[in-house]
């Protein structure tokens, strides 16, 4: 206390100990010996010459090093749940499809078998066994049943006879024959058979004629159908339509004729008795009225 001079002076004549400093404040410093500490050496600085080496700032430091990573801090909070996305395309079902059933095969839960047209999917492991699908419920379910049969349908017209050929003679001549197989038709159905003809001049008739025969020959062969051709026609087609009911098939009605596009169409018979469980054929031959004039098939069609 007594080194201090401000203080002392200050508490000498204020009876406080001063707590500012002014700039021309002496403060006590000194030195004492290390060997002997009761040798004290006094000194003293002004204040201000204090504050001003005090307030020298040396050039900045070097930067340090860079410290050692931290701890991983705890666990935030939760969050809030999001908003509910899209929703996603429909996944595989995930069936292993295995084809037609099989005794000797041995099948798992998911694999699908054809059986008699249906599909079933195994629900528990089975086989290899004689059980069919459709009778063994505890292992096999259905996947798709088989649809009812549909009705008939209608006749395909497929058979035909094409090609250039020519007579020139009176008498019945072949152009040609459309083959029937056996059980192309039954029950009852309406079946129609066209052909086309042409003469070169118009000084002669002609006659045109369908048959039915079970062998490719005018031999024993039944005529169905007639149609003459007059003088002023160079065109002809015959049609006719034959309606089955079982083994009697309808031709047409007797006496009747209709004159269309200069061709008369005439038949005699009603009904014939025709066997349609064997090979048939359609017979078209042609004649002319004049020996040596021509007439030329260009083609028929059954439907």
């Amino acid at each position: 206390m007594l080194n201090n001079i401000n203080n002392f002076f200050n508490l000498f004549k204020t009876k406080k100990i001063k707590k500012t400093l002014a700039p021309n404040d002496i403060l006590p410093i000194g030195v004492r010996d290390t060997s002997n500490r009761s040798d004290y050496q006094p000194a003293g600085i002004f204040f201000k010459d204090l504050e001003d080496q005090l307030s020298v700032s040396g050039p900045p430091g070097p930067p340090g090093a860079p410290g050692a990573q931290g701890p991983a801090g705890a666990v935030g909070p939760q969050g809030i749940q999001g908003l509910v996305g899209s929703t996603g395309p429909v996944g595989a079902a995930g069936l292993n499809f295995l084809g037609t059933w099989s005794a000797l095969t041995a099948y798992n839960p998911t694999d699908v078998v054809f059986y008699n047209g249906s599909s079933y999917v195994c629900s528990n492991a089975v086989g290899p066994s004689v059980t069919t699908p459709d009778v063994d419920i505890a292992n096999w379910d259905f996947l798709a049943l088989q649809g009812l049969e549909g009705p008939q349908g209608l006749s395909v017209p497929y058979f035909y006879l094409s090609g250039l050929v020519t007579i020139n003679t009176t008498s019945d001549t072949m152009f040609g024959s459309i083959l029937i197989p056996a059980n192309t038709y039954s029950g009852n159905e309406a079946i129609t058979i066209s052909a086309q003809f042409a003469k070169t001049v118009n000084s002669y008739t002609t006659e045109t004629k369908f048959w039915i025969n079970t062998s490719n020959s005018l031999v024993g062969a039944t005529q169905l159908a007639l149609t003459t051709g007059n003088l002023s026609s160079r065109f002809l087609t015959m049609f006719r339509t034959f309606y089955i009911d079982g083994a009697s098939t309808y031709i047409c009605p007797a006496n009747i004729n209709v004159i269309t596009d200069n061709t008369i169409f005439s038949t005699s018979g009603q009904t014939v008795s025709i066997n349609w469980a064997v090979n048939q054929y359609f017979i078209i031959t042609g004649s002319v009225s004049v020996p040596g004039q021509i007439l030329t098939f260009r083609g028929a069609k059954v439907y």
